[in-house]
């Protein structure tokens, strides 16, 4: 049977220490042009992550202990070269869409794969436990939300019906007598799900040699999270129920669940060092001490690495230097508006300054927009608006398609689907009916960018990467509305049609593309 081993390195000879520094400053080079990224890990552990620093902390403790590993020069791959550069493209394409999360993935295995190429294998694997630790902060994990909140909901109405309470569940709600419990984003549990996976990882690194203890302990420790979770999903239910939705943890549950999650991890804890004893190391496993090789990276393996790492960075500099501002079309461009239709007055939106906010109607939600114009048209007695949202540039927390950033917020949304083709240019509008006040508005909106037109968010995004090739940043979401009967708004969608194409709405015309 093969056997494992593991390697204590000894001093390299006179040159370790020029390429050692030859390391250190291609990595400085590489971290300065990648400086707007840093600032956003923090940011984001701040708002909702904060298991972040933790995480961080960790792959920074374990980048010094295994410093040296990392320092020694053992079998370069030049070969990884184009997978540098092609990382620092991605990082690249992610700001230009203002993909915050791509962005920070691709700089953190750039650095790695920066690594690998000019050190070797060898420090390649000294990295994995601090790339381990570093994913966990990512903001990548979202995507377990729904799955989370689906399994809460299931195992605590399920326990619920088992110690005797009526329950109905439903999605993410648990319905008892006196009231209904809904297994929301923040209830999913996924907080409590990384900061204890982080503290797991930090457990079975630290104080375990075996794989197989260090596999159980995170195994054990992501348990401990989703039952706590679970438990506190099934008090929540119990009290509320027996105290008719009186009980202060109705309003206030975040204490109550952390208190909760402390006393799992005081389990995990207890049940940790019992796997730690019994698999106290590989079978097997043994030390041997090896010398540094008597390779020599090529000189110029450094330079040619660095300049693969910051050519996405450079790219986006020298382009954005040459930017032109981006050309709109006045008012309500690309819209026919039939002469019929008479304008009256540009009025502020409700979300400016200068207008006073009336919670009864509806306004598009966008965040950081340059500027937001407001036309009304009238014939009789229908009404259209026009909101047109501008950005003629875009960044991190302020662009047209991100977070924030929407037609209208899910509570008043009633429904919404794709319709088209309106008109020879193939337009389609993403049509969209909420509520507003007692009555109903039906909206139909676009984005352009680029010169160009889509009714789809993703498309919009990607559009953004033509823009900036044609140096020519921003863009545009165009939202023509009219209000309707919440039951029936056939005729406001006829109103719309004759408005954007200037042509009345033959027998399905503008056919729906599908629903959503």
């Amino acid at each position: 049977m093969p056997t494992a081993s593991t390697a204590v390195l000894e001093s390299s000879g006179p040159h370790a220490r020029t390429e050692i520094r030859a390391l250190a400053i291609g990595l400085v080079l590489v971290a300065a042009a990648f400086a707007a990224t840093w600032p956003t890990f923090p940011a984001v552990w701040l708002e909702n992550r904060s298991h972040g620093f933790l995480a961080a902390a960790l792959a920074g403790w374990f980048v010094w202990t295994r410093r040296s590993d990392i320092g020694h020069v053992n079998r370069p791959l030049p070969v990884l070269l184009p997978v540098v550069a092609a990382l620092s493209f991605l990082w690249l394409a992610g700001q230009i869409m203002s993909a915050q999360v791509v962005s920070q993935f691709a700089l953190l295995a750039l650095l790695g794969t920066f690594v690998v190429t000019v050190n070797g294998s060898l420090a390649g694997r000294a990295l994995g436990p601090a790339a381990a630790a570093l994913a966990l902060a990512l903001p990548i994990w979202e995507v377990l939300t729904w799955p989370l909140q689906l399994i809460a909901t299931v195992i605590g109405g399920t326990v619920v019906k088992l110690l005797g309470v009526d329950a109905v569940i439903k999605d993410e709600t648990i319905t008892v007598q006196w009231g209904q419990f809904v297994v929301a984003d923040s209830c999913s549990g996924l907080g409590f799900f990384l900061t204890a996976v982080t503290l797991g990882l930090s457990y079975a690194l630290m104080f375990t040699k075996s794989s197989r203890a260090r596999w159980r302990i995170v195994a054990l420790a992501a348990l401990s999270a989703l039952v706590a979770n679970w438990i506190r999903v099934i008090g929540l239910v119990l009290i509320g129920n027996a105290t008719r939705m009186q009980s202060s943890l109705m309003q206030d549950h975040e204490l109550f669940g952390w208190v909760i999650f402390g006393a799992a991890m005081m389990v995990f804890f207890m049940l940790a060092s019992r796997i730690e004893r019994r698999y106290p190391q590989d079978t097997g496993a043994q030390t041997t001490t090896l010398p540094h090789t008597s390779e020599r990276r090529p000189s110029w393996l450094v330079p040619v690495a660095t300049v693969c790492a910051v050519a996405g960075p450079l790219l986006l500099y020298g382009v954005r230097l040459q930017t032109n501002a981006p050309v709109f079309a006045p008012v309500i461009g690309g819209i026919v508006a039939d002469a019929r239709w008479i304008a009256l007055p540009t009025v502020p939106s409700s979300n400016d300054a200068r207008g006073a906010v009336d919670s009864n109607k509806w306004e598009p939600q966008f965040v950081g927009q340059s500027s937001h114009e407001v036309h009304l048209w009238h014939q009789g007695v229908d009404t259209i608006r026009v909101d047109r949202v501008v950005y003629t540039s875009e960044r991190q927390g302020a662009e047209l398609v991100g977070a924030g950033s929407q037609v209208a917020a899910d509570s008043i949304v009633l429904a919404q689907r794709l319709v088209g083709p309106l008109d020879q240019t193939a337009r389609t509008a993403r049509q969209v009916v909420v509520r507003e006040g007692k009555r109903a508005r039906v909206i139909w909106g676009w984005y352009r960018v680029a010169g160009m037109e889509t009714s789809s968010a993703g498309k919009a995004k990607l559009m953004s990467l033509l823009a900036f090739l044609k140096r020519q940043e921003g863009g545009e979401g165009v939202f023509v509305s009219t209000p309707c009967d919440a039951g029936d708004c056939s005729k406001a969608s006829a109103r719309l049609f004759q408005f954007v194409t200037g042509r009345e709405l033959p027998s399905a015309e503008v056919k729906p593309q599908g629903a959503s």
